[in-house]
C-alpha cells in the first residue's frame, strides 16, 4: 500500500504526491488516520497493514517518508480500521485499532490501544464478532472516553471501570451487520448519538439507524440500497446532515454509485450527488480547504479515483 497526498493543489497542476510502499493491503482494509501524534506540527499517518499473514500498526511520517514507529509484526492477521484519541491522559493522541485475528492464530476481531508516543501497548480486548469500524466518545460525560465498535452482529461499547486498569464491555446490542458507524451530536443538544449503517441478511437493503448512548434504538430509516460508509456533512448550523455512500441497481443493469445527504433525525433525503465512478470506502471522505481560500470542499476517494467538489 502507498499513501497519497495532494500538496498545494490547483486545477492547473493537479499534482499528487505518492509515498514509498508501506507494507501490504491484500485484505483491502481501510485502516488509516491522519494525526500529529508527537506534537511536532507535522501530520503523520496512523495505519495498519492488511496482508492476512503478519499485520501490524505503524506511525508514518509523510514528510520524511519514514515509519517512525511500528507495533510487533505477526501480532494479528489484518487491520480493519484505526482512529486516534488521548486514552491515557498524557496529552498525546493514542492509536485505537481493530483487527481480524490475533497473535496465536485465534479468530474474530480485537481492539488494540497503543500509546505510540511512549511506544507501549495500553490495552487489548478479548475476541469480538468480525468488526467493521471503531470510534471514541465520552458518551456519559464523565470525562472518560468510551470505545464504540461496530461488528457483524451489533454494537459494543467499552468503558473504564476503576479499579480495573483496562476496559470492560459497558453495553452491547444485537443488530444487523454494521457496515459503518459514527458518533456525533447532530441535533445540537450536547449529547452524542450513535449512527450506524446496517445490512439485512441478504446484504442488499441497508438501514440508517440512530441509537442513544445506552444503545437504545431511537430511529431507523430503510434506505432501499446498499450503503458502504457514513460521514457528517460540515455545516455552521447546530443540526447537521449525514453523508452516505450508496450503490443501487439490479443486475444486469450497471450499478449507480452516489453520495446521499440525509437529515440525521428523520432520514429524509436532502440532496444526492451525480453518479460517481465507484463507491466511497470507509474513512475516505473529508472536508478540506484545497485552494487556501477559506472555503472547504468535499474531498473523497472512490474505487475509481480521487475527487473533490463544492
Amino acid at each position: 500500500m502507498r499513501a497519497c497526498a495532494r500538496s498545494h493543489w490547483t486545477p492547473a497542476s493537479n499534482q499528487i504526491t505518492v509515498s514509498d510502499q508501506i507494507g501490504t493491503n491484500w485484505a483491502n482494509g481501510h485502516a488509516f488516520d491522519v494525526v500529529d501524534y508527537d506534537h511536532d506540527n507535522i501530520d503523520e499517518l496512523f495505519l495498519g497493514s492488511a496482508d492476512t499473514y503478519s499485520g501490524y500498526f505503524a506511525a508514518y511520517d509523510f514528510n520524511s517518508n519514514t515509519a517512525e514507529w511500528q507495533s510487533p509484526s505477526n501480532d494479528f492477521a489484518s487491520a480493519i480500521a484505526v482512529t486516534h484519541a488521548d486514552m491515557n491522559g498524557d496529552g498525546y493522541p493514542d492509536l485505537i485499532g481493530i483487527t481480524t485475528g490475533s497473535s496465536g492464530g485465534s479468530g474474530g476481531s480485537y481492539v488494540y490501544i497503543y500509546d505510540v508516543h511512549a511506544q507501549t501497548l495500553i490495552w487489548k480486548s478479548t475476541g469480538l464478532s468480525a468488526a467493521s469500524n471503531v470510534r471514541t466518545a465520552d458518551l456519559d460525560h464523565d470525562g472518560k472516553l468510551e470505545i464504540i465498535v461496530g461488528t457483524q452482529t451489533g454494537i459494543v461499547i467499552y468503558g473504564k471501570h476503576p479499579p480495573v486498569s483496562g476496559y470492560l464491555q459497558r453495553a452491547t446490542v444485537n443488530t444487523g451487520a454494521v457496515q459503518d458507524l459514527l458518533v456525533a451530536d447532530l441535533d445540537g443538544d450536547n449529547v452524542p448519538e450513535i449512527y450506524t449503517l446496517e445490512s439485512d441478511s441478504y446484504m442488499s437493503n441497508d438501514s440508517l439507524k440512530r441509537y442513544d448512548s445506552d444503545l437504545q434504538l431511537v430511529h431507523s430509516t430503510p434506505l432501499g440500497v446498499q450503503a458502504s460508509s457514513l460521514y457528517v456533512e460540515e455545516s455552521a448550523f447546530m443540526r447537521k446532515n449525514l453523508l452516505i455512500s450508496t450503490t443501487h441497481g439490479t443486475y444486469p443493469t450497471p450499478s449507480t454509485n452516489e453520495i446521499w445527504a440525509v437529515d440525521a433525525q428523520s432520514g429524509a433525503e436532502v440532496w444526492h450527488s451525480p453518479a460517481l465512478p465507484g463507491t466511497i470506502p470507509l474513512n475516505s471522505l473529508q472536508y478540506a480547504d484545497l485552494h487556501g481560500d477559506g472555503k472547504k470542499a468535499i474531498s473523497f476517494a472512490t474505487s475509481g479515483g480521487m475527487f473533490y467538489t463544492r
